[in-house]
């Protein structure tokens, strides 16, 4: 585990209140990003065999190109991962509609209860860590911290699209 945050700057900036913040986040989700591999790895799963269940379950059905591309690893290195994630029954291989020659990988059921249980792993953890917390701060807190996902995932899109400009220049 890591220690505590150790903001950096005066708060009274927004330069400053941006340092302290980018240093707290980084520590929530440094202890997060901990009890969720441990978390995962008691469920039977490797890390990177989590992340593409959650990215199947976020995005349904993907071709093993759009995987290899996404998490920026070669198609062999996909088709090892879910050719074990099939052999446990935790995703399955379809023909894919749009191109005969193509097929997609999809969740099944079983991968779906695996990280529903993972899940409420996690939450009756952070429910544990902040059961004190009263309603409305605990509603406050989730606005924020639902305002900065959206920030920081158009600021991720951003960044993808200037990385795209860049390889075609």
């Amino acid at each position: 585990m890591t220690s505590a945050p150790k903001p950096e700057g005066s708060l009274l900036g927004s330069s400053g209140t941006g340092s302290a913040l980018f240093h707290s986040l980084k520590s929530v989700m440094e202890e997060f990003m901990f009890l969720q591999v441990e978390i995962t790895r008691s469920s039977g799963l490797m890390v990177y065999q989590y992340a593409l269940m959650r990215y199947l379950k976020t995005n349904g059905p993907q071709r093993l190109t759009d995987l290899s591309r996404f998490f920026h690893v070669r198609n062999p290195t996909i088709t090892g991962i879910i050719d074990t994630l099939q052999s446990r029954g935790l995703v399955f291989r379809e023909d894919d509609p749009m191109d005969r020659r193509a097929s997609r990988v999809t969740l099944s059921p079983e991968g779906n209860i695996l990280l529903n249980s993972i899940e409420e792993k996690m939450i009756s953890n952070l429910s544990e860590v902040v059961g004190s917390i009263d309603e409305p701060s605990a509603l406050m807190i989730c606005d924020f911290l639902n305002r900065i996902a959206s920030s920081l995932k158009a600021s991720a899109e951003n960044e993808v699209r200037g990385c795209e400009k860049n390889a075609n220049e």
